[in-house]
């Protein structure tokens, strides 16, 4: 039986990517949520010591690992009720060669999307069948739209209410633009897809947009991974692939978390999005701490995984490769 050894992200070396879990407020309480992420217990982090430790590491793995480009991704909670959330994406803007992408509910106004769309290359709107507005999200992805903004309306697909999120899915069909709507899938303990369920999400994307839409502006790199087996046959698959297939463990692996990408949990720590400690240390450094600039200066190296399985898809999706045994 041919044995999966390796999956290569297949984006360039140059590349960091960070995502960066600014606080678990959120206006939405989705029962399907990552635990912790939408209880309303750690606050928002000061500006100016998360955005100067955070300016440090870009520059650290910029001189240590020659990254050069950026994709910063924030995400909740609902980031966009971060009362500094302009002016901290705007200092990375003006500083680095940086995208950044959200993930948000959509919720804010149309005004408040108006005033802010140029600080953002992607914006992904997660729809959430118990709280969704249909007309607003289209109002918002429009508006975006027309402002040279990428950007995505993801479905989520909860099993126990499949046809109502089907129906969104049509709802937002109704928009006057063709923005990209995708399927994805939930995770959480107590779901299970059918055959047909998982079929229909693993063809995730539900409307395919126009053309020129992927060149009008910075392109975030589209993850398709190619994957090697034991047998050295190599094969590319889709983002989605390897967890929809239940090949998402990777336990005793070594990954490239910590070199590829990264996370920054709500209180400030740098990890793996499953916790895992980056650059094969035995304790993390937060972003948040007075000391960070003087205590950070780690070699960036793969790390091993100690997690029974992957559940965050840019990570599932990261280079990494089952170490060679010595003879």
């Amino acid at each position: 039986m041919n044995e999966i050894i390796k999956i290569d992200s297949n984006v360039n070396s140059n590349f960091l990517r960070i995502e960066l879990f600014l606080s678990n407020m959120c206006n939405y309480k989705c029962w399907y949520c990552f635990p912790g992420s939408n209880e309303g217990t750690h606050k928002w982090p000061d500006l100016e010591p998360l955005t100067q430790n955070l300016s440090f590491l870009l520059n650290y793995y910029k001189n240590n690992k020659n990254k050069t480009k950026f994709l910063l991704h924030i995400i909740g909670g609902e980031p966009t009720i971060w009362p500094n959330i302009e002016s901290f994406i705007q200092h990375f803007k003006e500083n680095f060669d940086v995208l950044v992408s959200i993930s948000t509910n959509g919720s804010r106004t149309l005004r408040w999307w108006n005033d802010n769309a140029h600080l953002f290359d992607h914006v992904m709107i997660s729809c959430h069948h118990q709280y969704i507005k249909s007309d607003h999200v289209i109002s918002v992805a429009d508006l975006l739209y027309k402002k040279n903004v990428n950007l995505t309306a993801m479905v989520l697909m909860d099993p126990h209410e499949w046809n109502k999120c089907l129906d969104i899915i049509d709802q937002l069909k109704r928009s006057k633009y063709r923005w990209p709507i995708t399927a994805l899938e939930v995770f959480h303990e107590t779901i299970t897809y059918t055959a047909d369920q998982k079929n229909f999400i693993s063809k995730s994307l539900k409307r395919i947009p126009n053309p020129f839409y992927w060149f009008r502006s910075k392109k975030i790199p589209n993850v398709r991974p190619t994957i090697t087996y034991n047998n050295f046959k190599k094969t590319n698959v889709s983002n989605n692939w390897l967890s929809l297939n239940n090949l998402n463990r990777f336990k005793n692996w070594k990954c490239n978390i910590g070199i590829d990408t990264l996370y920054i949990d709500k209180v400030g720590n740098l990890q793996g999005a499953c916790g895992e400690n980056l650059y094969d240390l035995n304790y993390k450094h937060n972003i948040l701490d007075t000391n960070f600039i003087e205590k950070f200066n780690p070699n960036i190296i793969p790390t091993t995984c100690y997690k029974e399985f992957c559940y965050c898809q840019p990570e599932i999706n990261t280079t990494k490769f089952i170490p060679i045994k010595p003879v």
